[in-house]
Parts: structure tokens; C-alpha cells; sequence
């Protein structure tokens, strides 16, 4: 079998052989880590939203939180686990308590790690839950109203800071466009 580029075929082996052990060894390396974007938006998953008076978005101020103490290779979810079952508080008053300095998520007693596991888990389901519901609404809703055409333009909106890409989805919605935010 010969490719359309002339190449050899022992040598597309060989080259995807190479590229498997490459992917192996950077999964390997990358696995068990995070990045403060990814806790971002864990714990907007986690329900976390809205501003404080400097209009630095909460799931900033949590993760800048774990982040500073050194406890963010956890991950975001197993501090918020960890202080819903010591408080008894929603994620979002988590948020606001640490916010307004009310709450120290380190100074908390640490619970055992398959009751925080479970605390999170049934909490993203409950946010799984409210998405798919709110996904059906807009299926029922475009059903009733008919399609429509697709936009012309598709414009992703990623500035960094949450208020500043609500203007720009706004603006692009005026002209006739889907933004993603």
C-alpha cells in the first residue's frame, strides 16, 4: 500500500510509536496536577458565583485563597467538600465567607476524604442536575419557537475577566453573532 505522500510506511510506525510514548510520558507528568483556571471552574461548576465590591469574580477569590495557602494540588473541590461538611454552608456562602475574611478554609478541621468525596460528588450532581434541566428548557423553547437560522459569525470571548467578556458576548449578540463566554 503506498501513501499519497510517497512516504514510508515503516517509517508512519515508527513515527507513531514515537508520538504514543510522547503522549505517555506528558500524561504521565501532567496527571495529578491542576491549573488555577481549571479550579476556576470547578468551583463554578460547584455553584460559585458572582462579584465582591472590587469586582474580582468569587471562584477567583476561593481559588486565590487555596492558591496562596499552598493547598490548591488538592484541588479546589476537596477544600469546598471539606468546608460544606465542617459548616454546613452552601459553596457559594463559602465563597462569600472567605471573601469577607469570616472563614480561613485551612484553619477548618479536615474531614475524612471519602466524606468530602461524597459531599462533591452529590453536589455536582445536583449542578449536573439544574444544567440538563436548563438545557431541556431551551430544547422545549426552540422546539416550540421553530428553528431559526444559525448565526453568521461565532466570536469566543475570553478577556480573563468575566465583566469586561459579558460587554463583548453583548455586543456581538447586537450584530448578529453567538459568543461564547
Amino acid at each position: 500500500m503506498s501513501s499519497k505522500l510517497d512516504l514510508d510506511p515503516g517509517v508512519v510506525v515508527a513515527c507513531r510509536e514515537a508520538a504514543g510514548q510522547i503522549a505517555a510520558q506528558v500524561t504521565e507528568q501532567i496527571s495529578g496536577r491542576t491549573t488555577v483556571s481549571v479550579e476556576r471552574s470547578v468551583t463554578r461548576l460547584l455553584g460559585v458565583d458572582g462579584a465582591n465590591a472590587l469586582e474580582v469574580p468569587l471562584p477567583n477569590v476561593l481559588v486565590d485563597h487555596v492558591h496562596d495557602g499552598g493547598g490548591l494540588d488538592r484541588g479546589i473541590a476537596y477544600w469546598l467538600g471539606n468546608a460544606m461538611l465542617q459548616t454546613g454552608r452552601s459553596p457559594q456562602q463559602i465563597a462569600e465567607a472567605v471573601n469577607a475574611r469570616d472563614l480561613d478554609l485551612f484553619a477548618l478541621e479536615l474531614a475524612q476524604e471519602p466524606a468530602i468525596r461524597e459531599c462533591v460528588t452529590a453536589e455536582c450532581a445536583a449542578r449536573l442536575h439544574e444544567i440538563t434541566a436548563r438545557f431541556e428548557e431551551r430544547g422545549a423553547m426552540r422546539k416550540r419557537l421553530g428553528n431559526v437560522p444559525a448565526p453568521l459569525r461565532y466570536v469566543l470571548t475570553a478577556t480573563g475577566d468575566v465583566y469586561e467578556d459579558v460587554v463583548h458576548a453583548k455586543a456581538v449578540a447586537e450584530a448578529g453573532g453567538t459568543s461564547s463566554l
